[in-house]
C-alpha cells in the first residue's frame, strides 16, 4: 500500500531505536526551542512508556507504534485543551477502522475494539499564559503483538482483530494523513464538528452501563453527551450529572 504522505505531520520524524519514553524525548527537544509544527519522535522500542495518572504504557519492540507527536496550536485557547484529545482519538480511530475493525472512542481518548482497548493516548501541554504554545500527543498503538504481560485487563492489537500482521511504516504514514487533516480543522476553529463526530463514534454513549464512582460506589447510568471543557454528561436516577476524568471510571 503506498501512501500519499502528508504535508507537516511526521516531517521531521525522528527515528530512534530505543529510548524511555518519546513523550520525554519530544520534550527535550521542545526545550531548544528548533522544533517544527508536527514533528515526531518515533521509537521501535519504549522502555518506559507513559499512560494516564503515572501508569506505565509495556509494548513489545518493533510489534506496535510508539510515538509523540509535537504540536505548536498557533493560537489555542487553553478552554479549547480537550479538542487535542478529540482529534488525536478520531485519528487514530479511523486508521483503525480502516483496517476493516469496528472501533470506538472510550472517553476521553482511549480506542476500542468492543471492550478492548487497541491505543493509548498521553496529551502533555505547555501554557504560556491561557494559551497552549506546545503540546506533545504521546500514542501507543497495538498493531503487530499478540501476546501482551498479564497484568493488562483487556488489551488487543490490530493483528489479533485482522488475523493478519500490518506493516508498520504504512500504519504510521496512515496515523500522520489522517491527524493532520482533523488538526488543520482544529486551527480553522472547527469546533462543533470535530465534537459532532467525537460524539458519534463514542464508546458506550446512550447504552445503560454501570460505572464506579471515585468514592468506589458503583452506579448504573447513560453517557448522553461530552461538554467542550471534556466533561462526561451521565444520565442517573435522579438526573443529570457530569463528571471529570478522576470522579468516574468504566467497569
Amino acid at each position: 500500500m503506498i501512501l500519499t504522505s502528508s504535508l507537516f505531520v511526521g516531517n521531521p520524524t525522528i527515528e530512534l531505536e530505543s529510548v524511555d519514553s518519546t513523550n520525554d524525548y519530544a520534550s527535550t527537544l521542545i526545550q531548544t526551542g528548533q522544533v517544527t509544527d508536527g514533528s515526531v519522535v518515533s521509537a521501535k522500542h519504549q522502555t518506559k512508556g507513559k499512560g494516564q495518572f503515572g501508569s506505565t504504557w509495556l509494548t513489545v519492540p518493533e510489534e506496535n507504534l510508539t510515538l509523540s507527536i509535537i504540536l505548536k496550536p498557533n493560537k489555542l485557547h487553553i478552554k479549547h485543551q480537550f479538542y487535542l484529545s478529540i482529534i488525536s482519538s478520531l485519528a487514530i480511530r479511523d486508521v483503525v477502522a480502516n483496517q476493516g475493525i469496528t472501533t470506538h472512542v472510550k472517553w476521553p481518548n482511549d480506542i476500542y475494539i468492543k471492550s478492548n482497548k487497541v491505543c493509548g493516548i498521553l496529551i502533555q501541554n505547555t501554557l504560556q499564559q491561557s494559551m497552549i504554545q506546545y503540546s506533545i500527543i504521546g500514542i501507543g498503538l497495538n498493531v503487530n503483538q499478540s501476546i501482551f504481560d498479564p497484568s493488562l485487563p483487556n488489551p488487543t492489537s490490530i493483528l489479533m482483530e485482522t488475523n493478519k500482521k500490518h506493516h508498520l511504516l504504512d500504519i504510521r504514514q496512515e496515523l500522520y494523513n489522517h491527524f493532520e487533516s482533523y488538526y488543520l480543522d482544529l486551527k480553522q476553529g472547527n469546533f462543533d464538528a470535530l465534537m459532532t463526530t467525537y460524539r458519534h463514534h463514542l464508546y458506550q454513549i446512550n447504552e445503560v452501563r454501570s460505572y464506579k464512582l471515585e468514592d468506589g460506589k458503583i452506579i448504573n447510568g447513560i453517557i448522553r453527551n461530552v461538554q467542550e471543557n471534556g466533561k462526561l454528561v451521565m444520565e442517573l436516577e435522579n438526573g443529570i450529572q457530569e463528571f471529570s476524568l478522576k470522579e468516574i471510571s468504566f467497569m
